[in-house]
């Protein structure tokens, strides 16, 4: 039990702290930038991969607010869906992940048209799979998530504001329903984005 006190306490200091950072960029000289991305979640968990497969379809948008030459706050929604077979019974399954995530992230400009960035920050979500396996037995269910995200990412800018970014972010989350649904795993793709 105190370990699990001591983990909500260290999940409240980082989500306060990113919205102290998000409340003084909206009061600063700030510059903004929003994407809209899309690439494969890769489960890390192999139960994970032999229901739904090795990959699953991924699509976010991000917000992010640059506050100081090398310090970001961001806000990011995600969603992955992927399809599959339930161990055992082979009935089809559903899940769905839909995440939310903020935190800070350091950008560092390369060239004038380059930028590289690495980022932190907690997720929360919710995990919903429908399927008939040895989960959730012969029912729906929903469970919330919490867990953290690593971003990085690399931004090749092509316009005056516009950017198309390459991103790699590593996800920790899992949820306990029959069984623990472990739903980690990395996120790699492609977006658009534009600074304001």
């Amino acid at each position: 039990m105190h370990i699990i006190f001591k983990e909500e306490n260290v999940m409240k200091k980082i989500v306060c702290l990113s919205l102290l950072c998000i409340t003084s960029a909206l009061h600063a000289n700030v510059e903004w930038e929003a994407k809209i991305r899309g690439g494969a979640f890769i489960p890390r968990s192999s139960l994970f991969r032999d229901i739904y497969g090795t990959v699953a379809g991924n699509f976010d948008g991000e917000i992010a607010g640059q506050f100081h030459k090398y310090l970001q706050a961001w806000l990011n929604i995600n969603f992955a869906l992927a399809h599959g077979y339930s161990l055992g019974f082979c009935n089809t399954t559903k899940l769905w992940i839909v995440n939310s995530s903020l935190g800070l992230k350091t950008p560092f400009d390369i060239k004038d048209w380059l930028r590289v960035y690495l980022g932190l920050g907690p997720t929360f979500g919710a995990i919903r799979i429908k399927d008939e396996s040895q989960f959730t037995g012969c029912t729906s269910s929903t469970k919330s998530s919490i867990g953290f995200v690593a971003k990085s990412g690399i931004d090749f800018f092509f316009c005056t504001r516009w950017f198309v970014d390459i991103f790699a972010d590593y996800v920790y989350q899992k949820a306990d329903f029959l069984k623990d649904v472990n739903a980690s795993g990395l996120r790699i793709g492609a977006g658009i984005g534009i600074t304001f």
